[in-house]
């Protein structure tokens, strides 16, 4: 495709300096932004720089690690670092690497009342705490094949019922409305681990 031709009302720039070059309004012709035109922009001979698009995209090109100091003056109550999305998700990838989250306190929020936090793992999922609590309306712990629970004092109690059972009980009673009973209470949580 070529390049499209400039005309005397073209609001264009650019810049060529010793290094780097400015540039805005000019159309990108090829590659992963192909077609977004620059608001403004700076590249250096090296390929790294900020890019503004005029529909609102902000591209930042950094071959290294890309470092940022923040909160030198900051009260100890204050945000040092704030990153909202208006609308829209916010995506964190580390495409061959590890993601790790750092903090005197690491607090994960769904704000929303239908909201939900998940946690999928294709190996493991390891929580290690001098105290851990776990509380919530239902709270339903399956595991498909062995369960352990372990510990020097181990309580058990129910307000109203507290049972206990093996497969075999199952026999003892009508099979499959034992069958269709595990089923409805599980199915929720069966649908998440999918």
């Amino acid at each position: 495709m070529a390049k499209e031709t400039q005309k005397y009302n073209t609001k264009e720039f650019f810049s060529n300096n010793p290094g780097f070059r400015f540039e805005s309004g000019v159309k990108i012709p090829d590659g992963d932004l192909k077609g977004k035109t620059v608001d403004w922009g700076t590249i250096t001979d090296n390929g790294q720089g900020i890019f503004y698009y005029t529909d609102g995209y902000k591209k930042d090109i950094c071959h290294g690690t890309s470092y940022e100091i923040c909160g030198v003056r900051s009260e100890e109550k204050d945000y040092a670092k704030i990153l909202t999305a208006a609308s829209g998700h916010i995506l964190i990838d580390a495409q061959d690497g590890d993601i790790i989250l750092k903090g005197r306190n690491i607090r994960l929020t769904a704000e929303d009342g239908q909201g939900e936090i998940t946690l999928v793992s294709g190996k493991h999922v390891y929580i290690k705490a001098a105290v851990t609590h776990i509380k919530g309306t239902n709270v339903n712990i399956l595991a498909s094949n062995n369960l352990s629970a372990g510990g020097t004092f181990v309580e058990s109690s129910g307000a109203v019922s507290n049972e206990s059972g093996t497969q075999t009980d199952m026999f003892q009673g009508s099979f499959l409305g034992k069958i269709f009973k595990w089923i409805d209470k599980f199915k929720d949580f069966l649908g998440k681990c999918e």
